[in-house]
């Protein structure tokens, strides 16, 4: 008996370690499974002998374990010399589905190549749920496998997946991978490449990068991957590279419409100019056409030589057409007539709200004049100074202030004295006089005291008193009568006419006008400093600040549309600002001196402004274009009006006055025309 060797050594020996095929051993096994009568007289013994299967195919040899009573044997295989095979020649051994086509003719050809075809039938019906080759035919499958066409994995499948799958699946084993390996590398590539695997990819190292911006995607195919195929990380970076996207599509599209907006800007901002140059090369040429022909008609005297100047002059303000219109206006600034004070210094002179009166005051008597012939209708005797006149709203009263220390109250239409007012035990100097707008009540201020008395029964209501007094006097009521400011200098004290209690006091110092809104509680004042300031009644809050700090200020005026606000600087400066929005609308100074009143006509479009140096300017409100300079006397002008009735028409009149010393004081009514 030989020793028992082992396996390894056996197959060392036999084979040099390469082993045999399954199928070459299986005539062998049958060989040794019948060994004769010999062995079957020891097969009832109670020891079997131990059979084993060597590699050799010359004898088959039977090994009896120690201490049996069988004797060693070699029995002779009847097919030695033969090479013996499992599987016969023209016979196939496999699954149908998954056997190459090599395997179905020639199963000794079975190697490398078969596995590789198996393995793509697998990776087929892995990725498609179906195989590629389905009958219930042996010969068909064979067909299938020999010749048939490889179908398509599908259209949701990419071309190179085909490509990896139809490249293991050939026909010929030359043609199909070398290995599994190459396959399964190629298949991997593959399937990285298709959208989902990319969208994975990208998702792990976006999370991996604590979900930076950076790394989202901008667009393209992957961000419509369905959804219901990725996880919940893939569906959170498409979400977020949607979000982006849309971001940066927003921002492309403003700027693309910035860029637009910047193209037509800069076309329309061209076009804006040329037609700019075009309308000022066209305006030069209109006003040169027209000083062409007002110069002429100036030469010649001819009517329309003021229309040609006024337009030449609105389109070209140059000093030497001003001076050219002013010739054209100056037959036209005729004196219309020239009213003489009765006793020397001239006070104040007013028109009638009609328009039909127009009175006087002086040292002595107060004077009311026909506005249309400018005749003398009363005289109104006083025996002391007459410092102001002023009409009631409806025209029926006229109340003048005194230095005799009496209020009185006239009938205009027949110079009759209807009542004088007074206050018992004090001979104050009536500077100003105020009228409320319902005419029911009279107000006369004096340096620090004012007095207030009912007109119909002529009986004292109030005594009001300034606890700053100074020298410049001023009395208004607002233009629904509610409340009353008076001011003498410094402070402005403003006082509810029902109760007569100071309801407000706007601090100065040195107010020296001021004026009421028409429409509303609103008041504007004028000081020293400069400061002109629009305050909302009662509150006292400064609605609007004009201006700060300049020229002492001492005219201001309403429109009478509340819209506008002029204040005259005693360098002849006017200011005109629009009252809603405290923007200034235009600044003139045609008069070179101090201004000491101002006023705008009836519709708000002209305002007039007396100097200290004798003339009056009028000139344009929202513009400040001068319309005329009326030069009058040498002497001081406090006031100008304008003439109500008339003011709305194209033709309007204005009253002024000159305060001098002597009988040559006078008032002089001039009529001029607005083009």
């Amino acid at each position: 008996m030989r020793d028992r060797a082992p396996r390894s050594e056996a197959l060392q020996r036999d084979g040099g370690g390469a082993r045999q095929p399954v199928a070459a051993e299986a005539p062998r096994l049958r060989d040794r499974q019948d060994p004769g009568p010999e062995l079957g007289r020891l097969a009832g013994r109670t020891s079997p002998p131990r059979r084993r299967i060597t590699p050799r195919d010359d004898a088959t040899t039977t090994r009896i374990r120690p201490g049996s009573q069988a004797a060693h044997r070699t029995v002779t295989s009847p097919n030695r010399g033969k090479k013996h095979r499992l599987t016969r020649t023209g016979t196939a051994f496999g699954s149908r589905p998954y056997m190459s086509p090599e395997q179905w003719s020639d199963a000794q050809a079975v190697g490398p190549a078969s596995d590789v075809y198996s393995l793509g039938v697998v990776a087929y019906e892995v990725l498609t749920g179906r195989l590629p080759y389905t009958t219930d035919n042996s010969e068909e499958f064979y067909r299938l496998h020999r010749f048939a066409e490889l179908p398509r994995l599908g259209d949701r499948f990419p071309p190179d997946l085909d490509r990896v799958i139809g490249c293991a699946l050939a026909k010929l084993p030359e043609h199909r991978y070398r290995s599994p390996l190459e396959m399964a590398a190629e298949l991997r590539e593959a399937l990285q490449a298709q959208p989902r695997e990319r969208l994975r990819s990208l998702a792990r190292v976006w999370k991996d990068s604590a979900r930076s911006p950076v790394l989202l995607l901008r667009g393209g195919e992957l961000l419509h991957t369905p959804t219901e195929t990725v996880g919940e990380l893939e569906r959170a970076f498409v979400t977020a590279s949607h979000r982006r996207s849309a971001r940066v599509a927003w921002l492309r599209r403003c700027l693309a419409a910035s860029a637009v907006a910047c193209v037509v800007g800069a076309v329309w901002y061209r076009g804006v100019m040329e037609t700019r140059a075009a309308r000022n090369v066209t305006e030069a040429t209109a006003a040169q056409a027209e000083l062409e022909q007002g110069r002429s008609g100036l030469l010649h005297s001819e009517p329309d030589a003021q229309r040609h100047l006024a337009d030449a002059y609105r389109r070209d303000p140059s000093p030497s057409t001003a001076f050219m219109l002013a010739r054209a206006l100056q037959p036209r600034l005729a004196e219309k007539a020239r009213l003489a004070s009765s006793f020397e210094r001239m006070w104040s002179a007013v028109f009638s709200p009609s328009g039909k009166q127009l009175v006087t005051t002086d040292d002595r008597n107060a004077q009311i004049w026909d506005a249309q012939s400018y005749r003398l209708l009363f005289t109104l005797n006083h025996g002391n100074v007459v410092y102001h006149a002023v009409y009631s709203a409806d025209g029926t009263r006229l109340v003048t202030g005194c230095g005799d220390g009496a209020v009185r109250i006239w009938d205009p239409a027949t110079g009759v004295l209807l009542r004088e007012l007074r206050r018992d035990k004090v001979m104050p100097h009536y500077y100003v006089v105020a009228l409320s707008p319902d005419g029911k009540l009279v107000v006369g201020l004096d340096l620090g005291m004012a007095h207030v008395w009912d007109v119909d029964t002529g009986m004292p209501v109030a005594e009001l008193r300034d606890t700053t007094p100074s020298s410049f006097p001023s009395l208004a009521f607002s233009a629904d009568g509610r409340w009353l400011a008076m001011g003498t200098g410094n402070d402005v004290y403003v006082f509810d006419a029902h109760t007569w209690t100071v309801a407000r006091n706007i601090s100065g110092p040195h107010i020296h006008s001021l004026s009421w809104d028409p429409t509303g509680p609103h008041l504007l004042t004028g000081s020293r400093e400069g400061d002109a300031s629009i305050w909302a009644i009662p509150s006292g809050e400064r609605a609007h600040h004009l201006r700060e700090f300049g020229e002492p200020i001492d005219a201001v005026a309403f429109s009478p549309d509340g819209r506008l606000v002029g204040a005259g600087s005693q360098d002849g400066a006017l200011q005109v600002w629009d009252a809603t929005s405290a923007k200034i609308r235009s600044q003139s100074n045609h008069l070179r001196n101090k201004i000491l009143s101002v006023e705008f006509n009836r519709t708000s479009s002209l305002i007039a402004a007396a100097s200290s140096s004798g003339s009056v300017a009028v000139s344009e409100a929202s513009s400040g274009m001068p319309v005329t300079v009326l030069d009058g006397p040498a002497a001081v002008v406090r006031v100008a009006h304008f003439r109500p009735d008339l003011a709305a028409c194209r033709r309007c009149f204005l009253g002024w006055y000159r305060a001098g010393l002597g009988r040559d004081s006078t008032v002089s009514p001039l009529g001029f025309a607005v083009q």
